[in-house]
């Protein structure tokens, strides 16, 4: 408890111990039961099929097609989502150990850095604690909120999305969700627990985490721009 506490308060010697003794244990359940938590909220209060026909008219391949058709893939898309909540829960650990063996190629191959794999991994996952907050007030807003106005790719606004809309600018609408406060947040303790347990200043660290982050928004923003 007292490192998830540190984290928020003081990461530098938060991670710093971490390094000296790696665990990842107690931030990886509460991540998972707070994920869990708000999947459960999401699947009670979420009108998937009204989600899904708000996402899928975005798309031009899909107005295109004949309305019975339309009407049939939002259907079974809603039906799927549904339960969709309730994965993401199951997908996270390995999405940390992806996320974790990026940037242990990074740290230590491109910068030189000498982390361990369980040094690398235990940072990942309390570096992802700021999470809670974020789904804390994703759970504030899912019960304010009229659900025909709530959208779940951007549910807590805490980034730029918001002040350029999707029928504007795909790409810009992308790439202004990529601005996001919760997701720097997560960058700068990644920073500072690469930086603890690779042995590398916070720049060099900090580098191994913002290029990995660079190529995924460029990759998301393609994907938009197709759309």
């Amino acid at each position: 408890m007292e490192r998830i506490i540190g984290v928020f308060f003081e990461p530098t010697a938060t991670f710093a111990d971490i390094a000296k003794s790696p665990g990842f244990v107690a931030p990886l359940i509460l991540v998972i039961i707070c994920t869990l938590g708000v999947s459960s909220v999401m699947f009670l209060k979420v009108d998937t099929e009204l989600m899904m026909r708000q996402q899928m008219s975005k798309n031009s391949r899909f107005t295109d097609l004949p309305k019975e058709q339309q009407e049939k893939q939002i259907e079974v898309a809603a039906k799927f989502s549904k339960y969709f909540f309730f994965a993401v829960p199951v997908v996270l650990p390995i999405v940390w150990l992806a996320l974790a063996g990026i940037l242990f190629m990074m740290a230590n191959f491109i910068f030189g850095g000498s982390a361990t794999f369980k040094q690398m991994f235990s940072v990942v996952a309390h570096a992802q604690l700021p999470g809670i907050i974020l789904g804390m007030l994703g759970v504030v807003i899912l019960f304010l909120k009229d659900p025909a106005d709530i959208d779940v790719q951007n549910l807590v606004a805490s980034n730029l999305g918001p002040l350029i809309s999707a029928e504007t600018s795909k790409v810009g609408h992308r790439l202004a969700m990529s601005i996001d406060l919760f997701s720097f947040w997560q960058m700068f303790l990644l920073g500072k627990g690469i930086s603890a347990s690779a042995r590398l200043s916070f720049a060099k660290a900090l580098m191994a985490v913002v290029i990995p982050w660079l190529l995924y928004v460029l990759v998301v923003t393609g994907f938009a721009a197709l759309q």
